[in-house]
């Protein structure tokens, strides 16, 4: 699974245990259509613990921080875990701003800084 919203965005599975699903560039209104896609891929898959790797995204708005929300509500209704790690700095500072740090399960350990 690859979707490319353009050149400065991107959305790369990369196969593993757990799975991986890397996202690059900047996560908005635009481009959060190519990361539902690939997280409906991966909830069809059936992983039990599937990572998202937010290293690579410069920016994140309400509705991109909506996807990573309502995926973690999806996963753990399953009984499966969304891990997002590692994240950018931007994205973190964000996710703060938003009070959604605890609920995303995220922490110092897994900020990248850019």
């Amino acid at each position: 699974m690859d979707a490319d919203a353009g050149p400065d965005f991107a959305v790369e599975l990369l196969d593993g245990d757990p799975p991986v699903l890397v996202v690059r560039g900047e996560l908005d209104v635009e481009t959060s259509v190519q990361l539902r896609e690939g997280l409906i891929g991966l909830t069809e898959r059936g992983d039990p613990i599937v990572r998202m790797d937010l290293s690579g995204v410069s920016f994140i708005d309400s509705v991109g921080l909506s996807v990573l929300v309502q995926a973690r509500k999806q996963y753990a209704a399953e009984a499966r875990d969304l891990q997002l790690r590692p994240v950018s700095a931007r994205v973190r500072a964000t996710i703060d701003i938003a009070g959604a740090s605890a609920f995303l399960g995220i922490d110092e350990t897994d900020v990248t800084h850019d």
